[in-house]
């Protein structure tokens, strides 16, 4: 399967539920805060979708942008680690009731929310088969403390999946001593030639996404 068909195989999880005017009766909805999180259960998979940024107090959490070190030693946003957390004790929970392959899906704020989770997990879960996958993820971790990051990594399969203008995927910058994690990076090309107006209208991003992957 080559990449563009592994991205298209699983966006449609984040559109079956959330790019819809209801929600979809075949998910469980967890909403805590202005986050929401949507399980749903394949034959071989457990999935957890998380909800990107739709709101205007989402934009709370992401401009939270000082690193926050967890007890594990590593540096993340403040921001989405805090989101992450929230849902930790049900998706443990939920984990441990499965006997299936688990996935972390996300869009922008919920991308960076199931990074965090799905490499938290890993770790716990050492037995397990685990897999993410992130679309218009933003930069998530400290680069000082990337090295730590990617031995906790070990045996996830990441991809990353992203428009190049994409302005989204570029912040939090790096002179805030943000960078992205080794991952396999899935460069999606838009369909409409109107990049400018992507890079400062986020709406029109999402909108891509879902033409390319639809």
């Amino acid at each position: 399967m080559n990449k563009t068909k592994i991205a298209k195989e699983y966006y449609k999880f984040y559109k079956h539920a959330f790019d819809r005017k209801e929600r979809s009766p075949i998910y469980r909805y967890i909403t805590i805060g202005t986050n929401t999180m949507a399980i749903f259960e394949t034959v071989y998979d457990t999935v957890f979708v998380f909800k990107g940024t739709d709101e205007f107090k989402d934009w709370g959490v992401n401009l939270r942008i000082f690193h926050k070190e967890d007890c594990k030693k590593w540096e993340s946003h403040n921001g989405f680690d805090d989101s992450a957390e929230d849902f930790s004790d049900i998706i443990k929970m939920e984990i441990k009731k499965s006997k299936k392959d688990i996935v972390f899906i996300g869009y922008s704020l919920g991308a960076a929310i199931a990074l965090i989770s799905a490499i938290k997990f890993n770790r716990v879960f050492e037995y397990r088969e685990f897999k993410c996958v992130t679309f218009g993820q933003p930069r998530v971790f400290n680069y000082n403390q990337i090295d730590k990051i990617i031995k906790k990594m070990d045996d996830l399969e990441y991809y990353r999946v992203y428009f190049d203008h994409d302005i989204i995927s570029k912040v939090p910058t790096k002179s805030f001593g943000y960078c992205h994690l080794p991952a396999i990076e899935i460069k999606l090309k838009p369909k409409l030639w109107h990049k400018l107006p992507l890079v400062f209208i986020k709406i029109l991003v999402h909108k891509q996404y879902k033409r390319v992957l639809a």
